[in-house]
This record gives C-alpha cells, structure tokens and sequence, in this order.
C-alpha cells in the first residue's frame, strides 16, 4: 500500500526531475536569445563602415573641387608657384586631417558596437548560468524530498508488523 509520504516523494522526484528540464531549455534560449541579438548588433558594423565611406569619398571630392578651385583663381591671379604650393600643402594637411578624424570615428563606433554585442553575450551566458543553477537546486529539493521520506518512513520487520 503506497503511503501519502510515499505519493508526496515520488511526486517531488518527479517534480525535481521535470523542473531541471525546463531549466536547462531556459537556459538553452536565453544563450540562443543573446546569440541572436549579439549578431544582429554587429551587423551595424557594415553599415558604420558604409557611412564612413561615404563620408571619405565626400570628403574627397570637396578636396578635388576645392583644389581645381585654387588652381584656377591662381591661374587667373598670377601668383607665384610658392604660393600656390603653400595653398596646396594647407589643402593637403586639411583633407589629410578630416580622413585620419573619420577613420578614428569609424573604428571608435565599430568598437562599440563589438564591445556591445559582447556584452550582450556574456549577460546571456550569466542568464543561462542562473537558469542552470535553478535546475540543480531544483533536483536537490527534489532529492532532499526524497530523502526525507526515506529517512522518515517506519521500518518493516520481516513478520509485517511494527
């Protein structure tokens, strides 16, 4: 005859056992959840670089314009080669400075969005450890349940009688 101390261990057993499971699917999704979104952040990186480049090639075309733009009023003005060399080192410098300024910027926001994105992996990495961590104490409650039955129960002697 199956005793309601019994019944109750059998049912913590079960209990520990199906809660461990659904620990371990959680713990499975909330990896796969920070995977997913990691990824679709560095995706974003792409689209930095794209801008940059855009930018750069902008960039350059004001340069191309701004220096035919100076060799023309130079032509039209008679300066002297010296000082149209001084105009284009100054151009140089300038357009030299913009680009090293938006490549620093392009790599800055490329690191940022990788810096994000790893920590969106570990945050799930800590959330899938949490969710394991549920799932062991749950089998040991469970295991505790069943121990205490087992320790508790009132022992048969070989006649059938207490």
């Amino acid at each position: 005859m199956v005793t309601w101390a019994a019944a109750s261990a059998g049912i913590s057993a079960v209990s520990a056992i199906g809660g461990f499971s659904s620990s371990r699917k959680a713990a499975k999704a909330a990896r796969q959840a920070a995977q997913i979104s990691a990824a679709n952040l560095e995706k974003q990186r792409f689209a930095i670089r794209e801008i940059a480049t855009q930018d750069h090639e902008s960039l350059m075309e004001q340069f191309n314009s701004m220096r035919s733009y100076n060799n023309a009023m130079a032509a039209f003005s008679g300066r002297s080669d010296r000082s149209i060399a001084a105009l284009r080192q100054n151009a140089n410098r300038l357009y030299g400075r913009d680009i090293t300024r938006l490549r620093e910027d392009e790599e800055r926001n490329v690191a940022q969005v990788l810096s994000d994105a790893a920590a969106i992996r570990a945050g799930g990495q800590a959330q899938a450890r949490q969710y394991r961590a549920q799932g062991v104490a749950s089998l040991l409650t469970g295991a505790k349940g069943v121990a205490d039955y087992y320790a508790n129960r009132p022992i048969e002697s070989d006649s059938g009688k207490l």
